[in-house]
């Protein structure tokens, strides 16, 4: 706007000067201060004068303007700059009868467990593998657990299932009693998979004939004690 004001402002004095040029004496004088004539250069500095003032003066207004409004900011790297106390992360109470008392659930081979709203109540979801869960309550035929049965579930969730499906509640390896013993049988392979959970993946394999103390027991599956653990077998393949 600057450079524009200033550009017309010169074409517009070289026009008055032409015109001082071709008028006749005493007409299109100059202009003068007390009598005397300015200058052509003082006439442009004073232009360019009032000028940059004019810009300044508006300048300055606008920019104390911004300043008064602008929020306080903290300095990044000051000793005396406290960042904010991270919040302490919340733990979630797993209520329980008689405290966190963990079972397991046993779902059947190539089957799937209900899942429910209440004791026969309406069915929420479907467990599809045998997992460990928290016994909450017992009504008749039901137990109400907390588990998470849904992968974008973010929280578990309470459920009700039948009481059929659940075993004895677990507890540390070097605890549990076994309730017998079992004999591996002869098998199309020559050996037996050992699975983490019944019908889940294979972490280990015997061999017929070995002897193995049991933990547990399904329809179909023996929980067995190994030397670096315990896994399920099926019952097809033993010689109890």
């Amino acid at each position: 706007a600057g450079f524009v004001f200033l550009a017309l402002y010169m074409k517009v004095l070289r026009g008055h000067e032409e015109k001082e040029k071709k008028a006749k004496p005493g007409k299109g004088t100059p202009p003068s201060l007390g009598g005397f004539t300015l200058p052509k250069f003082v006439r442009t500095a004073m232009a360019f004068i009032i000028f940059g003032a004019f810009v300044s003066g508006t300048t300055t207004a606008i920019v104390l303007k911004v300043t008064a409004q602008a929020p306080e900011t903290e300095v990044l790297g000051r000793d005396d700059v406290q960042s904010p106390a991270e919040p302490e992360p919340e733990t979630q109470e797993l209520p329980a009868t008689g405290g966190e008392e963990i079972i397991m659930i046993t779902v059947p081979d190539m089957s799937s467990l209900n899942l429910r709203d209440s004791a026969d109540g309406k069915i929420v979801g479907k467990l599809t593998h045998t997992l460990e869960a928290v016994r909450v309550s017992e009504e008749g035929d039901w137990t109400e657990v907390l588990l998470k049965f849904e992968e974008y579930a973010d929280e578990p969730q309470k459920v009700w299932i039948s009481s059929e499906f659940v075993t004895a509640p677990r507890e540390s390896e070097s605890e549990v009693d076994t309730v017998g013993e079992i004999t591996i049988g002869e098998t199309p392979t020559g050996w037996l998979n050992v699975r983490s959970i019944p019908g889940g993946e294979v972490r280990a394999q015997v061999n017929p004939g070995e002897t193995y103390p049991v933990l547990n027991e399904t329809d179909s599956w023996y929980q067995i004690r190994l030397s670096d653990g315990e896994g399920w077998v099926s019952k097809t393949y033993i010689v109890k």
